[in-house]
């Protein structure tokens, strides 16, 4: 294994840009390009930053946190990486932030005139502490405007987003977390989100850093950092809100951000919870109980007809200390949502793949550091970003853990980002198992060595997606950590072919009005180990799964008992059965679905 870019002199991995042969099940050559290196290889706290632009005519614009520093805990250069595609080529790697002073998680997004903006985040620590702004007349080219002013008002706003939108392309809208100490008596919270608008190509605001209804101290205590994103559709403008003590939820505008209605995605069964006056208690019997609930990840995107998507991971929380406050226990699972859905009525879409097949997530079982896997947000699977195309398919990101990855090194399984897609507007997924590893396809030797995180997907897919995540031999982060620091990570570019994810495995749609529910086919069909079974039911449940031998013989059965609506999967061990054909039935009481495989 490559050891320079882990004792901190680095050594670039392979020439800029390679063109990968096609991977099995693929048909096109999938480009890469390295267009960003970093010592900083922290690219999000929770919700993927708007970090790719498709400027909708062959360009692209990539932003990302940037640092050439390998002084941990420092990092005194960070700000704005920066990296243009001219509709031919990248420009060259930087090696300097755009910002004058540290800066940190940039946002970039265009406008119908051609301007680009770019905001971040200052500190506390430097003068002027607020919202950083930088914009430039044509994209791609020309000085930037710096202004670290105009959010200010003697705030500290910290993660900001920004978006393009209304019906002329003419508007910016930024949401940023209200962390500094001066904002919580103005507020009332502590990390309130706050938004702003300009509907004049960026020459004036209003409302300059207001508060929307329903996400305000009338609805919530506050948010963590990045605990939310931003997207928009012509007057259509959409925040999606999480944390872990909270609702996952949107807020709504279809009026270029005037006024706002929002949805509970997820309740948090606890209003208005504060970890330091209470105890996870949801059932009042006096006993803290285990909470699950949003990971503070969520995802939000339009489609062409206006239909808001959202995705989100979700984590166990508990708190039973008052003193100690809130814990987490990172599980598996990524859940999506559309507006046709109506409120929790999340659907499991992604998880960890069993990759070995012995029926579990195998992981190292020792670590140097707390875990057994990299860590950086508060869940397994989790970070999702989403595009879509003119055809209204929807194709989503993620990373989680592989299971085999190196982990002979770090005593860690590293995480490998996936593509899933839907071609029936959100009904049905690329099964996890099936996924497309983008490290897999395009590092075949060396993919179990590889880190591939925080993807971030331009939302407008054209004969490509358009993809950057950040790369590394080493699994976790070394800010805030101490496990492995003086690495060097890659920002990477990706163009891959619609085609060449795997499209979903067949489970039927729910008829409208159903009261049943859907069940797949086995997958692999033929099998032979673990095999998986998805059902789709749009109620709470009791499912029972079992298995007949062609003699009418039950082998085999599995139970769930009380399952929410949405997605679930039955794994069956097919390893013990004698080849041939079988027959599985799924029943909750009054309904039954019964299917044929085979075993080879």
């Amino acid at each position: 294994m490559p050891k320079s870019i882990v004792e901190g002199a680095y050594v670039p991995i392979r020439a800029n840009q390679v063109q990968h042969l096609p991977a099995p099940g693929t048909s096109s050559v999938i480009i890469e390009h390295i267009i960003g290196i970093t010592s900083f290889d922290l690219q999000s706290n929770a919700s993927i930053r708007n970090g790719l632009i498709n400027n909708g005519d062959g360009t692209l614009s990539a932003v990302w946190n940037h640092s050439a520093d390998t002084i941990i805990g420092g990092w005194p250069d960070r700000g704005t990486g920066y990296n243009y595609f001219d509709g031919a080529n990248w420009g060259p790697i930087p090696t300097t932030r755009l910002e004058s002073t540290r800066t940190g998680w940039p946002s970039v997004a265009g406008t119908s005139t051609g301007k680009e903006a770019i905001v971040s985040h200052m500190s506390a620590a430097n003068p002027g502490p607020g919202v950083m702004y930088l914009e430039r007349p044509v994209k791609g080219t020309g000085p930037w405007t710096e202004n670290s002013l105009l959010f200010q008002n003697g705030a500290n706003d910290l993660w900001p987003r920004l978006v393009s939108g209304d019906v002329n392309g003419l508007s910016l809208h930024t949401v940023a977390n209200g962390s500094g100490a001066s904002n919580i008596p103005l507020y009332g919270q502590t990390g309130p989100i706050l938004y702003s608008r300009t509907n004049d190509n960026g020459t004036t605001w209003s409302p300059l850093r207001g508060v929307i209804p329903q996400i305000d101290l009338n609805s919530y205590l506050g948010f963590d950092g990045d605990n939310y994103h931003l997207t928009t559709h012509g007057d259509n403008i959409a925040i999606g809100v999480s944390n872990l003590a909270t609702d996952v939820a949107v807020i709504k505008s279809t009026d270029n951000g005037s006024t706002w209605t929002r949805t509970i995605i997820l309740e948090f069964p606890i209003p208005m919870f504060n970890d330091h006056s209470m105890i996870s208690d949801v059932n009042g019997d006096g006993v803290a109980d285990i909470i699950t609930t949003g990971a503070g990840d969520i995802h939000v995107l339009f489609d062409n007809n206006g239909l808001l998507h959202a995705w989100y991971s979700i984590t166990n929380v508990l708190c039973d200390d008052t003193i100690a406050g809130l814990s987490y226990f990172p599980t598996d699972g990524l859940y999506y949502w559309n507006e046709n859905m109506g409120p929790d009525s999340s659907v499991l879409i992604a998880y960890a793949p069993d990759l070995n097949g012995d029926g579990v997530i195998t992981l190292p079982s020792t670590s140097i550091c707390s875990f057994p896997f990299a860590t950086y947000g508060a869940g397994i699977t989790q970070m999702p970003t989403a595009g879509v195309d003119a055809n209204n398919n929807l194709y989503c990101a993620y990373f989680t853990v592989n299971e085999l990855s190196d982990t002979l090194t770090y005593s860690q399984a590293h995480m490998h980002t996936y593509i899933i897609k839907s071609l029936n507007g959100g009904l049905t997924w690329t099964t996890p198992e099936n996924a497309l590893n983008i490290v897999d396809v395009t590092q075949p030797v060396n993919a179990p060595y590889y880190e591939a995180v925080s993807a971030n997907m331009a939302k407008q897919v054209d004969s490509n997606i358009h993809i950057i995540y950040q790369r590394d031999f080493v699994p976790g982060t070394s800010v805030g950590f101490t496990c492995f620091q003086n690495f060097t990570s890659e920002i990477v570019y990706n163009r891959i072919a619609p085609a060449d994810v795997p499209a979903p495995s067949g489970i039927e749609e729910l008829p409208p009005g159903s009261d049943a529910f859907v069940v797949s086919d086995v997958f692999p069909n033929p099998s032979r180990g673990i095999a998986g079974i998805y059902v789709r039911t749009k109620n709470f449940s009791n499912l029972t799964l079992k298995v007949f031998d062609i003699t009418g013989r039950d082998i085999y059965t599995d139970l769930k008992s009380k399952i929410h609506a949405g997605t679930h999967k039955f794994t069956i061990n097919t390893s013990g059965f004698s080849s041939g054909s079988y027959c599985f039935s799924v029943s909750d009481g009054n309904y039954s679905v019964n299917k044929m495989f085979l075993v080879n």
